[in-house]
């Protein structure tokens, strides 16, 4: 079925090169999109007719478009005792970029349904502005999407393959989180590079003497022998830190591996969450203990800082830390010197020490606030919500995860887009994940091959 559009040109007979121009944006933008829906990411456009239309009367017109000064624009609304049965679609395009009365007259006019406001010396000519004109575009391919749908055709017929943002290698094993690819995510991003930057050369050559392997001894568990092999454990060294704030399901532990990664190389990221130990297990765990140093205590414990000195270590959800380890953390960042439970000297054993927490720590009242402020730099993820230019290329990604379909869809209807499009996702990027494998497996037991918003909801 091909669909011949109809257009109502509102210009004076004497705007010749004015109506001609108008005639010449739209073709171009028919042409464009006729050529798109021969592509699977359009398909809903290979209905149209390369041939447009125009209408006599505005009232039979699938849209109206030109100057409100002059024309059909001017027209009341009881022609012939006729009213529409709905708002007739229409885009005001200014010819002389004046806003005036009849401007107002039309947006208050309830014929009709205004689209836009635009200027036809940023659409046309050598001064065409690419925002003002990508943004006409735009407009224009929703309003015939909804030209096209009152024509009979189903939600099935507005779909994109599930590659269409992005389509990923197949061997290419990717978390499917897009980090710095929008500008709402640029800020972030500059702010995380800047941080990764000034942990310079020195600062890492430092880290490495202490990483060396004859000072320490990985398969080690007695911490007095791993004091024998110090030379240098009365020094005192400020640890490297990066802090990183964001909802639950945002990415911070992605963006923390990424750090790790860059500073670290091939060396794996250590790392433990605060939330799924007691205080008494935390202190072990982090700062070590030496035998008989408390009840049970059958073996020394040489403790996350002192076992992996001079590498990353990841501390997940940070602000649920008790106030007793906290305290000891603070001096650990400020001296890079670990007490361990049982001893009476300090051991030199800094990291780079990265943290994260989906609480708002600079107003919790449980988490010290000059912690905070031993953080060299503080780095916060914006939610999902905040980051809407990303979301479609998330779905795209998303949905070519075979964890979360496995060959099922191929392709996504635009109303299922949309309906993501609006939501809140308080979870973030985890939230979005169950939803799309949800949906998939609703699809998959439908039978159908296109995940539709019947499949959300």
């Amino acid at each position: 079925m091909n669909r011949e559009v109809k257009i109502c040109f509102a210009y004076k007979t004497t705007q010749t090169e004015e109506l001609q121009k108008c005639r010449e944006i739209f073709s171009d933008i028919f042409v464009s999109l006729i050529e798109q829906g021969k592509s699977e990411h359009k398909k809903e456009f290979s209905k149209l007719s390369d041939k447009i239309c125009n209408a006599d009367d505005i009232f039979t017109a699938d849209f109206i478009a030109g100057d409100p000064s002059h024309g059909d624009f001017q027209v009341q609304a009881n022609r012939k005792n006729e009213f529409p049965s709905r708002p007739v679609p229409a885009f005001i395009i200014l010819t002389n970029d004046d806003w005036g009365e009849d401007v107002n007259s039309v947006l208050r006019n309830p014929v009709y349904d205004v689209h836009g406001i635009f200027r036809l010396s940023k659409l046309a000519g050598v001064n065409r502005d690419p925002e003002d004109f990508g943004n006409f575009t735009a407009s224009v391919k929703n309003l015939l999407r909804r030209v096209l749908r009152s024509s009979g055709l189903h939600e099935e017929d507005f779909v994109k393959p599930i590659n269409w943002k992005v389509k990923i290698k197949s061997d290419y094993a990717a978390e499917f989180m897009s980090l710095f690819s929008t500008p709402s995510m640029q800020k972030m991003a500059r702010k995380y590079k800047d941080a990764l930057l000034d942990l310079n050369d020195e600062t890492l050559r430092a880290l490495r003497c202490f990483r060396a392997e004859d000072t320490l001894p990985r398969r080690c568990n007695a911490i007095r022998n791993f004091f024998a092999k110090r030379k240098i454990f009365t020094n005192t060294y400020r640890v490297p830190s990066l802090l990183i704030l964001g909802e639950t399901g945002c990415g911070k532990s992605l963006l923390a591996s990424s750090a790790a990664s860059f500073l670290m190389g091939e060396i794996p990221l250590t790392k433990i969450n605060i939330s799924s130990y007691n205080p008494e297990a935390i202190d072990t765990l982090l700062f070590g203990a030496e035998k008989g140093s408390y009840t049970d205590s059958d073996r020394d414990r040489l403790g996350l800082f002192i076992g992996h000195c001079g590498e990353a270590v990841f501390l997940d959800e940070i602000g649920d830390m008790d106030l007793e380890s906290q305290t000891r953390l603070l001096t650990y960042m400020d001296n890079g010197q670990v007490l361990p439970r049982g001893m009476t000297e300090a051991i030199c054993a800094p990291c780079i020490l990265i943290a994260a927490t989906n609480k708002d720590v600079k107003d919790d009242k449980t988490f010290r606030q000059d912690i905070l402020n031993r953080f060299e730099h503080v780095i916060e993820i914006p939610a999902l919500r905040e980051r809407k230019q990303d979301l479609r290329l998330l779905i795209s990604m998303t949905l070519q995860n075979e964890k979360v379909n496995p060959g099922r869809v191929k392709t996504i209807s635009l109303d299922a887009i949309n309906y993501l499009e609006d939501q809140k996702f308080h979870g973030n990027f985890r939230e979005l994940r169950f939803i799309l494998t949800q949906a998939v497996n609703n699809a998959f037991s439908e039978g159908s091959e296109c995940l539709c918003l019947r499949h959300l909801i």
